[in-house]
């Protein structure tokens, strides 16, 4: 998919999260004026919620990062720690028909980018590491450290941040301005 189609997909997501399909029949639907492309909604409550990042494997699978970490309230009653979920083909009909965790139980996580080998890169505040499903079951069942950041500052967004990967393979991220406070990258 072009690049432009994922940033609609991920547009439609966001607030298809957050309104349920009768509100989102009531509000204005986005609008595609190119004939190319085709907008559809795919999920919503309660199988996607706050989605935050989002990014495509090789083999086409949709994986999302659900915050539930970001300025929690006392009274929230989802999940304990962030959420990798993807959206595969479990009947391999060519359509993404089914939602499931991939990974849990992060802190404030921000981004994620698939390397060329498959393996999944994780941004969080504090730290970047490497995932891997070893067995293809869509499942990480392997986490590598790859940085962590050293600060006192913790707020959710002036962390790490922002992966991609140039096309020799390099790993780039970004670091929020970090509160003004003193940090280490490991």
């Amino acid at each position: 998919m072009p690049m432009t189609n994922h940033c609609v997909l991920f547009l439609f997501l966001c607030v298809a999260s957050l309104l349920s399909t009768s509100e989102l029949l009531a509000q204005a639907m986005p609008q595609v004026h190119d004939a190319n492309y085709e907008l559809q909604l795919m999920a919503e409550q309660p199988d996607i919620v706050t989605p935050v990042g989002m990014a495509f494997d090789p083999a086409g699978n949709l994986f999302v990062i659900e915050s539930h970490t970001h300025k929690r309230g006392d009274d929230y009653t989802g999940p304990k720690g962030d959420r990798i979920r993807v959206f595969s083909d479990s009947n391999n009909d060519g359509k993404l028909d089914r939602w499931h965790t991939f990974f849990e139980g992060t802190k404030f996580t921000m981004s994620l980018a698939f390397a060329a080998d498959g393996s999944v890169y994780v941004a969080t505040r504090m730290r970047i590491f490497r995932l891997t499903d070893t067995n293809g079951d869509l499942v990480a069942d392997k986490e590598e450290p790859i940085v962590h950041l050293e600060t006192k500052g913790d707020y959710p967004h002036n962390g790490l941040a922002g992966l991609v990967f140039n096309k020799n393979g390099r790993l780039y991220f970004g670091l929020g301005e970090n509160l003004g406070l003193p940090y280490k990258i490991v």
